[in-house]
């Protein structure tokens, strides 16, 4: 999280097994394979974010927020990630209002407190 935050797409690249998969459910994108993964995320990782972790049924989660007018940091997106080798195998990646439901129903938290200072 800490490379997501601080914009580090090498970091982030250097955390992805080679046979990474990225999903987007409900739609049909799915990128596979490392550069290809990257190449997606050199768009995305320009744009600050926060993250929390948290569990999804035995995975991992990454919740990430991005800061609103109000100074809270405001929902945005999940992941679901799945490590093998110490790597990021698989990426699902949830972006719909109606994919975030479950999960907010689980406890996730729609926005993080303002960082203070």
């Amino acid at each position: 999280m800490r490379a997501w935050e601080h914009q580090n797409l090498d970091a982030i690249i250097a955390l992805l097994h080679d046979d990474v998969t990225l999903s987007m459910p409900p739609s049909p994108t799915w990128i596979a394979g490392r550069a290809d993964v990257a190449r997606f995320f050199a768009n995305r990782v320009n744009q600050s974010a926060r993250a929390a972790f948290f569990d999804v049924n035995g995975r991992t989660g990454a919740g990430f927020y991005r800061l609103g007018d109000g100074g809270e940091w405001a929902f945005i997106a999940l992941q679901v990630l799945d490590v093998k080798d110490r790597r990021i195998r698989v990426i699902d990646h949830f972006m719909s209002a109606s994919s975030h439901a479950a999960f907010f129903a689980g406890g996730l938290s729609r926005n993080l407190a303002a960082t203070p200072g």
